[in-house]
Parts: C-alpha cells; sequence; structure tokens
C-alpha cells in the first residue's frame, strides 16, 4: 500500500539523494563503518546521554558504556564501536570532559555540531515522509524546540 501511495516515488528519490549526500563525506568514514552503523552508535550515544542521573555512576555516556551497549545489543564489536567513537570525536560530534557530579569520573558530551547534525537528519527524514503522510508536517516544528535535544 506505501508503494502505491501518491508521492512515494517522490519520496523514494529523495530518500536516495538524502543517503548519497550522507555517504558523500570523507571516503575512510565510508570504510569504518556504514551509515547506518554510525546512526545507529549516534543514537544510541544520544540515548546514554540523555539518560543521565546525576549521583549514579552507571549512567550517563562514556566510551565504556557505549562500546559494551554496542557489542550486548549485538550491533558490532566492540572494536568497531571504538572505531566510531574515535570518528564522532575526531569530526567534532564527542567531547571528552570531567563529570560534573564526579570530578574522578570522564564522561562524553554531544556538541551542538553533533545535535544540529541529528536534528538535520530528523527534519530529512520527516521530510521525506511527510511526501506520502502530510500529517507528518506537524512533526517537523517539533525538531526545533528545545526539548526535542536538550544538552
Amino acid at each position: 500500500a506505501l508503494k502505491n501511495a501518491p508521492g512515494f516515488p517522490q519520496a523514494r528519490r529523495a530518500g536516495m539523494q538524502f543517503v548519497r549526500g550522507v555517504l558523500g563525506g570523507h571516503p575512510l568514514v565510508n570504510v569504518v563503518m556504514s551509515d547506518r552503523g554510525r546512526f545507529v552508535l549516534a543514537a544510541l550515544a544520544l540515548v546514554l546521554h540523555h539518560a543521565r542521573f546525576p549521583g549514579d555512576p552507571e549512567t550517563g555516556l562514556t566510551v565504556t558504556r557505549l562500546r559494551r551497549w554496542y557489542l550486548e545489543t549485538g550491533l558490532g564489536s566492540a572494536a568497531r564501536a571504538s572505531a566510531g567513537i574515535a570518528l564522532m570525536r575526531w569530526a567534532g560530534y564527542l567531547e571528552s570532559t570531567r563529570d560534573p557530579h564526579d570530578n574522578r569520573r570522564k564522561i562524553l558530551v554531544p556538541t551542538e555540531r553533533f545535535l544540529d547534525m541529528h536534528k538535520g537528519r530528523w527534519r530529512a527524514n520527516l521530510a521525506i515522509v511527510a511526501t506520502i503522510i502530510p500529517d507528518i508536517r506537524e512533526a517537523l516544528a517539533l525538531v526545533d524546540r528545545p526539548a526535542f535535544a536538550p544538552m
């Protein structure tokens, strides 16, 4: 039914152009990890970052937790996760800092650049889906609200 929906051919073309644009970056990045792998690792990083509970050392975004979660979910090896984390640091998407609640502990923090990139992906994907399901356009406005991705 979706393939027969009005707007599907346009959505398919827009989706292919978007993916091609995402993959058109530095060639080394695509050798180390696929776009899908980078997206999932980035999504996991955001979940761990936003699921931080002050005073609980078992929460928040750390290299160890992200690597372990990536491995435990079956998405890939710890080495692949480490490579992805290194790529995100190299690209300026993650920064290492001291935990403000426990100065002995190092955590990772998403940068504005990372949050902007992620919001851009959401905008692009929602705009593509909106060509088939027009009601989705309302969700586009939500991406720019501060609560969508608070620091």
